[in-house]
């Protein structure tokens, strides 16, 4: 046995054991039924410990601890509120941040935080992109270091009371921001920022769903779906509906002529051409069913030759560029985007990235797309 794979067992022996022995004190305490100990001396990550040795109180210790955090609230004279995302696209809570903002007892804020896959650019498109869509509102945002050490990363945050999570995908952003390593004392509530579609693993065991006091889904069959998965899910799983499409109450913001490009009248179709990221032979995506490398060039000549009857706006999922470049499907950046400066030079399409596309959605009359989510988010505007 090598150095380096000595050395690695060494390290999950430890860690192991100081995960044995964090448990046993916490059974303790809640035996003992002192659960302030409980959350002012472990994180979530140690209370999910719990999980593998005592299963059988792993729920009951989770929720005497949440019972507990909402005792200590309600004696707190203001709640600090924040939700946690990297992409624009993601956000789902406008009304009920405003709700907050308008009740004194809370303080609400956004936590906007790095995307992880954008970090080998230095740009951070991801994060630039939604930086820009937030810019005109009334929004309080916040922006972390992403080298911050994860020790830091609590404090830095403005030490949030709530925070809902609006991704399930841990791996994203900076560690330090993830549930496991927030103190016990947080109460943490994940809300799906897509329809939860596909099964697939991290759809059901991610760090949002298990560490969350409440998780939210978006559709009773996927509430049902999660309890077969894990009966620990029908303590904390309500199925609420999905914010998202709360917007198709209200009428669009701009007009049709405002959104599209119509260079001989506004009569034409209006189509959203929306290509998903997950292409065949990229490695970092669970499924593939993006088909992007089989029709892009088509849809293009397409709304290039019927210009007189179509209008396009093409929405590409914002991980699109990283799986094109990694498939070798586009050999470069540069020509990834040149191949979108080819629609946005048509008079009747233009690129939309990054922003919220309720309003396209809204004034549009169809869509191509292969998004899991979409498919099920353009039936609330009953159009093909």
């Amino acid at each position: 046995m090598g150095n380096s794979v000595m050395l690695n067992f060494a390290v999950q022996l430890i860690l192991r054991l100081r995960n044995r022995f964090r448990t046993s004190q916490i059974v303790r305490y809640y035996r003992k039924q002192e659960n302030g100990k409980i959350v002012s001396r472990f994180n979530l990550s140690d209370i999910r410990h719990v999980a593998t040795c005592h299963p059988e109180l792993y729920p009951l210790i989770f929720q005497a601890c949440a019972e507990y955090n909402l005792k200590h609230l309600q004696a707190k004279k203001r709640i600090k509120v924040a939700f946690i995302l990297y992409s624009a696209s993601m956000w789902s809570c406008d009304e009920l941040y405003q709700l907050f903002q308008e009740d004194p007892r809370f303080e609400p804020y956004i936590i906007l935080s790095r995307y992880t896959l954008d970090a080998n650019q230095t740009t951070f498109p991801t994060f630039q992109k939604s930086l820009q869509a937030f810019k005109n509102t009334n929004y309080h945002i916040v922006i972390l270091d992403q080298n911050l050490p994860k020790q830091k990363c609590y404090a830095a945050m403005g030490e949030p009371d709530i925070v809902f999570f609006l991704t399930p995908y841990n791996v994203l952003v900076p560690i330090g921001q993830n549930e496991c390593y927030l103190p016990a004392s947080v109460l943490c509530i994940y809300i799906p920022y897509a329809y939860m579609l596909i099964k697939a693993d991290e759809k059901f065991n991610s760090d949002g769903m298990t560490l969350s006091w409440r998780h939210f889904t978006d559709s009773a069959l996927y509430r049902q779906m999660l309890i077969q998965y894990s009966d620990n899910y029908r303590l904390n799983t309500f199925f609420v509906g999905y914010p998202k499409m709360d917007v198709y109450y209200q009428p669009p913001q701009k007009s049709k002529t405002e959104i599209w490009k119509f260079p001989h009248g506004s009569t034409a179709k209006c189509i959203i051409y929306a290509p998903h990221h997950s292409l065949r032979g990229a490695k970092k995506c669970a499924a593939h069913f993006s088909t992007f490398d089989d029709n892009f060039r088509a849809v293009l000549e397409y709304a290039r030759s019927h210009q007189t009857e179509t209008s396009w706006i093409i929405k590409p999922h914002p991980n699109l560029k990283m799986t094109v470049l990694e498939t070798g499907l586009f050999h470069s950046e540069e020509e990834y985007n040149a191949y979108l400066a080819e629609w946005n030079n048509l008079p009747n399409a233009k690129v939309v990235e990054e922003a919220t596309y309720y309003d396209i959605f809204k004034t549009s009359d169809a869509m191509i797309c292969d998004s899991v989510s979409f498919l099920a988010e353009f039936q609330f505007t009953g159009k093909p």
